[in-house]
């Protein structure tokens, strides 16, 4: 337990699912492609930004305003704009839990250790 620890095996789990949700659901497209998308393609569970569509681009886009749907995620949030707070919050939690046992390990004399596996 205590090497999955020491080798960030908990910010690693936030920092896959945050780059799974932003490379397959995050997706920037201008109105004309957006346009060319089947509706099957359009309701796939993506979130389109369209750049250049009615409502002026990213002046108008808010991540309090986009649904997240948290289900087996273990988070609570449910709109992105939270979802990015509570995964900060998250990690940062983990970064000192890790800097907290790595002080322990140092005070210890364990740093030394090498573990087989």
């Amino acid at each position: 337990m205590a090497k999955e620890f020491l080798n960030y095996s908990g910010l690693s789990t936030y920092d896959n699912l945050i780059k799974d949700w932003v490379d397959g659901k995050l997706i920037v497209l201008t109105q004309e492609q957006y346009n060319a998308l089947t509706p099957s393609e359009q309701n796939n569970g993506a979130v389109y930004f369209i750049v250049d569509g009615a409502g002026g681009g990213a002046a108008s886009f808010s991540a309090s305003a986009v649904t997240f749907n948290n289900t087996g995620t273990g988070l609570v949030s449910t709109n992105v704009q939270t979802v990015i707070i509570e995964l900060l919050n998250k990690i940062a939690t983990l970064q000192t839990q890790v800097s907290e046992m790595q002080t322990l390990i140092s005070e210890n004399g364990l740093d030394n250790i090498s573990i087989e596996e």
